[in-house]
């Protein structure tokens, strides 16, 4: 298990710097925040699992419920899990779907009303080791679409 993670690990920082040498330095239209501010904002925090992967099984009561208990019990952040492969376009570009951002958009609404800073986690963990050659261009799709939707979205 500890080989197949260091692997994830490798993949992540190669594809990321695969991605900085292709594509150049990113285009940024605001201040890059501190990364230690923003660990520290981020303090302890909870996670939605998995809500983002299977739409049947999705359900905004129960979504509000664990946010409400995130933040009533003194966390300060929400990680939420997405699955954003069963959701795209199946040939490049890869384009998400409407569904995804209106359900994504939600949940990130709902938690930066409540005062969490959010993390937004590309789940694909398994996909990636599985085929990591082969979902890498859909990997950095699904990336660049959302980064490109929430840029504006505040820096927490």
């Amino acid at each position: 298990m500890k080989t197949r993670n260091i692997f994830i690990v490798f993949f992540g920082l190669t594809t990321l710097f695969m991605t900085e040498c292709k594509y150049g330095p990113a285009q940024v239209n605001k201040a890059i925040p501190d990364a230690f501010k923003q660990n520290k904002r981020l303090g302890r925090g909870g996670n939605l699992g998995n809500i983002l992967y299977e739409f049947e099984t999705w359900d905004k009561e129960r979504e509000m419920k664990e946010l409400d208990l995130i933040k009533g019990i003194g966390l300060q952040g929400v990680r939420v899990n997405t699955g954003p492969f069963s959701h795209v376009s199946d040939k490049p570009p890869y384009t998400l779907s409407e569904a995804f951002f209106e359900r994504l958009d939600w949940i990130i609404d709902q938690a930066l009303s409540l005062s969490l800073t959010v993390i937004i986690d590309n789940h694909e963990y398994h996909a990636m080791a599985d085929d990591p050659m082969g979902n890498h261009e859909m990997f950095l799709s699904t990336w660049k679409q959302m980064a490109e939707h929430y840029k504006d979205y505040p820096d927490n």
